[in-house]
């Protein structure tokens, strides 16, 4: 039940809270904290108007991408092109 609720509050954005209910659980290897604290990176960024982590992200995971048959490195593109006029 608590590797559910981190799960949960990881998903909500409360890294932090999550992170100690984990610890104090031994829960570590049970759930993918890393993985929730890279796409939080990639969010803030993003939220910034900084597309670089985001196709950082993409490059790293394109394998894992065309398995999935997902598009994001293309709407990131799109996004960093509609920013550029906005910031000029």
């Amino acid at each position: 039940m608590k590797r559910i609720l981190v799960d949960y509050m990881l998903r909500l954005s409360y890294y932090d809270t999550a992170m100690k209910l984990a610890e104090s659980n031994n829960l570590q290897d049970l759930v993918d904290i890393d993985v929730f604290h890279e796409a939080k990176k990639v969010i803030d960024a993003l939220q910034k108007k900084e597309v670089a982590p985001a196709l950082a992200w993409c490059a790293e995971n394109k394998s894992k991408l065309k398995k999935s048959k997902q598009s994001m490195a293309i709407g990131v593109v799109l996004l960093s092109n509609s920013i550029e006029p906005i910031e000029h």
